[in-house]
């Protein structure tokens, strides 16, 4: 993980920029699709957006009325979300995954947990004990929606292919319902990189989840 906060703090204004070029909507569009629906009975929800990188899902979160803790593990790039995509309803903190000891010491609960092009920086070891740092800090009807990326690592980053298995292997762990939304191009128009999309929830809340899938 240090290799990777050691590039993105190196590269924080280039990549801050580049991300931001991105909006919510075409990034995590089956977030977006469920959230909103969520959003229309109940605007006040508690956000978690681990790997907040630059700031863009923490502000579109914060502008359909979410409260957003907003973490990432480097601090310049948390500076460029804060100089950027500042919001009252932001609080943008700095913490390492899989502990996340600083977002443990609030005592929060929330509502939805966001891993947005985040998980995958962690081994398989990490990425277990993250999703058991998680589950505790989550409210009892609450939605944990993952990106994976699929194709080469970037120069100067870790990545790790994460199967798209292991989340529903998460889901039954944790006594979750998971929806495989389906797979999408990139973005930035990388040919060989696609994204997949998973919400993994309990309660009643998000039992409209599955009915936005992308396949």
């Amino acid at each position: 993980m240090n290799s990777n906060i050691t590039h993105y703090s190196e590269n924080a204004a280039k990549l801050a920029a580049q991300y931001n070029t991105l909006r919510t909507e075409n990034y995590l569009p089956s977030f977006a699709l469920v959230a909103q629906q969520a959003f229309a009975k109940n605007a006040s929800m508690h956000v978690l957006d681990l790997g907040c990188g630059s700031g863009r899902e923490a502000m579109w979160l914060a502008e359909h009325g979410c409260n957003v803790v907003a973490v990432d593990g480097s601090e310049p790039m948390l500076a460029e979300a804060a100089k950027h995509k500042s919001h009252l309803a932001i609080t943008y903190l700095q913490d390492m995954a899989p502990q996340l000891d600083n977002v443990q010491a609030r005592g929060e609960k929330f509502d939805i947990a966001l891993l947005s092009a985040f998980i995958f920086h962690l081994d398989e070891a990490e990425r277990a004990e993250l999703m058991e740092t998680i589950i505790p800090l989550l409210k009892d009807d609450a939605l944990v929606h993952v990106n994976l990326r699929h194709g080469p690592v970037p120069a100067g980053r870790t990545m790790y292919d994460v199967p798209d298995s292991e989340m529903e292997g998460f889901a039954k762990k944790f006594g979750l319902n998971h929806v495989f939304h389906g797979v999408a191009a990139d973005e930035l128009g990388r040919a060989d990189v696609s994204w997949a999309y998973h919400s993994l929830w309990r309660g009643d809340t998000w039992s409209h989840t599955p009915d936005f899938l992308m396949k």
